[in-house]
């Protein structure tokens, strides 16, 4: 039995404890805390540790942003600066080129030999020609002489024709006044009557023949001209090819290269060399099919020469495109640099317009105007997700955002064809 002296253990530990509550609300705080901790870390670990999310260095990836402002359109294209003046040598005939005479980068006058050829065989032909024209000029003046003859000889018998029947007509009137006279018999006058008909009909006959004869005269002489007009064109020709075994420059120029060697023989048509005029020059561009449709001439150009540059303006655009690209011809507006030379490669920039508050970025290899693709962009923690674009008009270098992209957005503008083309990826 216990004693009233002394507390009953029991009650003791039934006393009320006033800061539970307190240290339960912290307890709860703490825990809550505790998870909203391993949430983060869980979903930032994922995010970084996530599986199919590869690493890629950011020094091997083209990284942009997107910009807005003025942007200026522009084609660019590469090609040669060509001399507005050359002529390319041909051989008139086959040949074997003997001399050299010029080599390239020589100047030249028109008449200058720029080479030496020979062909024995042209040689003979040129001598064939000549005599077979002198023995036909020596055939036309025996024959013209022959039918001048033949003429002459008809005249004269006209001519005698005429004295007679002028003689028979006037005797044939004396009779007929001497027949009313019955001095003479009717079958007299009827034998000179019948006689001066005769002749007239002679006359007319032989006055046919005279102008037949006179006409055969004049065709056959037009065919000897002709004929000797023909062997005479066929010495100039020869002459020709024999004069141009010296092939001559035929501009005042610089003989920019030589096809042939000495030595070689060389056909009919062969090329044997070129010869430029250093000055006026112009730019022939080569640009792609696919930015060549908004050049128009009269645009102006920008033709870089690598260690100078000068303006220019679209003088001719090719109708036709060869090889994916569209030639483009630019006459310079000015004096040329002093290292502008034929066949110097050259860049070209052409200026299409120039568009007002857009949203641009650099021009991806893939990217073409009004099309759809994709990109992908950056977020603050350097992860990098592929998102749809709309792009619009194009530049050279530069490529408008139609929608997908804002403005400030980093981007990479690199293929990524070497990764499998990721969904998404973390630089590192």
């Amino acid at each position: 039995m216990n004693k009233p002296d002394k507390p009953f253990v029991i009650g003791q530990m039934d006393i009320a404890r006033m800061d539970h509550p307190q240290r339960r609300t912290r307890r709860t705080m703490q825990a809550s805390a505790v998870i909203c901790i391993l949430l983060l870390t869980g979903t930032v670990a994922y995010r970084w540790l996530a599986p199919g999310v590869p690493r890629i260095a950011a020094d091997r990836l083209w990284i942009d942003s997107v910009r807005f402002g003025d942007f200026e359109r522009t084609v660019r294209g590469t090609g040669v600066l060509t001399p507005k003046v050359q002529r390319w040598l041909t051989a008139q005939s086959m040949a074997t080129v003997e001399r050299i005479v010029a080599q390239p980068g020589t100047r030249v006058r028109a008449d200058d030999v720029v080479m030496e050829m020979s062909n024995p065989e042209l040689q003979d032909q040129l001598i064939t020609a000549r005599s077979a024209l002198t023995a036909a000029l020596s055939d036309e003046i025996s024959k013209r002489l022959t039918l001048e003859g033949q003429v002459m000889d008809l005249e004269s018998s006209l001519a005698t024709l005429r004295s007679d029947h002028g003689y028979t007509r006037l005797q044939a009137e004396r009779e007929a006044k001497l027949l009313d006279m019955k001095l003479i018999s009717d079958l007299q006058h009827m034998q000179t009557r019948q006689k001066l008909e005769a002749l007239t009909e002679q006359l007319r006959i032989g006055g046919r023949r005279l102008a037949g004869l006179r006409r055969n005269v004049a065709e056959q002489v037009e065919a000897g001209k002709a004929r000797i007009e023909q062997l005479r064109q066929a010495v100039e020709q020869r002459e020709r090819q024999a004069d141009a075994l010296r092939v001559r420059a035929g501009i005042d120029g610089v003989v920019q290269s030589i096809e042939a060697t000495e030595g070689k023989q060389v056909a009919v048509g062969a090329p044997l060399g070129l010869i430029v005029q250093t000055s006026p020059l112009q730019a022939r561009l080569s640009v792609p099919e696919a930015q060549a449709k908004d050049i128009v001439p009269g645009m102006k150009a920008l033709i870089d020469l690598r260690s100078a540059t000068f303006v220019g303006h679209i003088a001719r655009v090719a109708p036709g495109v060869q090889n994916a690209a569209v030639e483009v011809l630019v006459e310079p507006d000015g004096p040329l640099p002093a290292e502008a030379r034929p066949e110097l490669g050259i860049t070209g920039t052409v200026r299409i317009d120039r568009i007002a508050n857009v949203m641009t970025i650099p021009r991806p290899p893939e990217a073409r105007p009004d099309s759809t693709g994709s990109l992908y962009r950056l977020d603050s923690d350097n992860r990098a997700e592929r998102v749809s674009v709309r792009y619009g008009r194009a530049s050279s270098d530069r490529i408008e955002i139609v929608s997908g992209l804002k403005q400030g957005d980093r981007i990479v503008l690199s293929n990524l064809s070497d990764w499998n083309n990721p969904l998404a990826f973390r630089l590192q």
